[in-house]
């Protein structure tokens, strides 16, 4: 039988809201016992794509993608800053 602090802990959800995949596994190392998710979020998976949430798994974390951009425009803001910060060329009109 789980026991209250077992309970709670299932619904505890740390949101890795960073762009480095090393600070992130940081946390996950240091946080993977004491909570049931880690949110991978716009500024982390766009900077590292699907590295992020495997390396979540491999930590042994329970991953919760978040990736909608209908979102706090802060955060909005800093996902789209990421791509934008690279050398990729603008699209351009056919």
């Amino acid at each position: 039988m789980e026991t209250p602090t077992e309970k709670a802990k299932k619904k505890l959800i740390v949101a890795l809201d960073i762009d480095d995949l090393s600070q992130a596994r940081d946390l996950v190392k240091e946080l993977k016992n004491s909570v049931g998710f880690f949110k991978v979020g716009h500024q982390l998976f766009t900077r590292s794509g699907p590295s992020a949430v495997a390396m979540v798994h491999e930590e042994g974390g329970k991953v919760f993608l978040d990736l909608k951009y209908h979102d706090i425009p802060h955060t909005v803001k800093n996902a789209v800053e990421l791509p934008c910060s690279t050398s990729i060329p603008p699209a351009e009109k056919p």
